[in-house]
């Protein structure tokens, strides 16, 4: 993306900047901690910028936020094809209003990316949530101190990629009320009470995620969530960690439909262990069967490496070879 503007560039100083007839998606409307402003017009001070911008924003706009801190802010979504970029992952830090999702998105074809976001912790909000929408991308985000990581409800055809969901309350990533058709790919999901929950959500593509450490499940499927593509994951030792060395619950299927979880790594070429780590009808009968094999023999490289330190690396049986995590 074309950037005429720098976030310490007098946002008064309109000479600096292309006419608003200029105005095109590589020219966007700026946001920093203090104002938003449009190519060629005046700026805007605001307390909650980001907010600001996206309510003033029209169908079809881009908005570029610049590094910096943004606190209460709470942005609803609410216009298609709208376009929220951040500058860096590490550097935009947006910290949700009191009792609010960050971003509510409740427009078709909404795409957010590169935005750290947290604080959304309210009982039933999230970081991002997407009520009722379809054709929207959340892509390269950090999703961490929130009640919900990223929350789809009723939502289908969207995409979901390249995200780290940490440390959340409740779910790092969840689906629910026939979310369907969506495409869950290459996202980090580490340290939340459970990983991938899917409530009456299926046909849904999740592969190629990292799942580990989570503290209840890896994957929680409950109530009419069948048909997904849960496949070419790395699922490593999410649950508790039982006396006897295994991990429970790595994948609960809390539903009487059966399940295919094929072709994903479990941290453990033991079928023993893998299977103990597994609830479903064999834990307990009103379930259905998960099925997990052919299964893979080591991590699968399609899913992006966790930024572990040396420490938990080897604490989840891991270590560096050859540019790739094996066990």
């Amino acid at each position: 993306m074309k950037v005429t503007a720098k976030a310490d560039d007098n946002p008064n100083d309109v000479t600096s900047f292309l006419t608003p007839n200029n105005f095109t998606a590589d020219n966007p409307t700026y946001v920093n901690e203090t104002h938003w402003w449009r190519c060629g017009a005046t700026a805007n001070a605001s307390s909650t910028p980001i907010t600001a911008a996206v309510e003033n924003a029209t169908t079809g706009e881009t908005i570029y936020v610049f590094d910096g801190s943004y606190d209460n802010e709470h942005a609803n979504m609410n216009k298609t094809h709208l376009t929220l970029q951040g500058e860096s992952i590490a550097g935009v830090k947006v910290a949700a209003a009191s009792s609010e999702h960050v971003f509510n998105v409740s427009a078709n074809y909404v795409n957010i990316s590169g935005f750290n976001v947290s604080d959304a912790n309210g009982g039933g909000k999230a970081g991002f949530y997407l009520n009722g929408v379809e054709h929207c991308d959340i892509s390269g985000n950090n999703v961490s101190g929130n009640y919900y990581g990223i929350y789809l409800n009723s939502a289908g055809n969207n995409t979901v990629i390249g995200n780290t969901a940490e440390s959340n309350t409740e779910y790092g990533i969840y689906l629910n009320n026939s979310a369907s058709f969506n495409t869950l790919r290459e996202n980090i999901v580490a340290r939340n009470k459970d990983g991938i929950y899917l409530d009456n959500a299926g046909s849904n593509n999740i592969t190629c995620n990292w799942l580990y450490y989570n503290n209840q499940t890896g994957f929680n499927l409950t109530g009419g969530s069948t048909d997904n593509n849960i496949s070419h994951n790395n699922i490593v030792k999410n649950g508790y960690h039982n006396l006897s060395g295994g991990w429970e619950w790595q994948f609960y299927n809390n539903q009487t439909d059966p399940v295919t979880a094929t072709h994903n790594w479990w941290g453990s070429n033991e079928n023993g262990t893998i299977n103990a780590s597994i609830y479903d009808r064999h834990r307990d009968n009103t379930t259905g069967n998960v099925t997990v094999f052919p299964r893979l023999d080591k991590p699968d490289p399609c899913a992006p490496i966790p930024e572990l330190s040396t420490v938990i690396l080897v604490g989840v049986g891991l270590v560096v070879l050859a540019g790739y995590v094996w066990i």
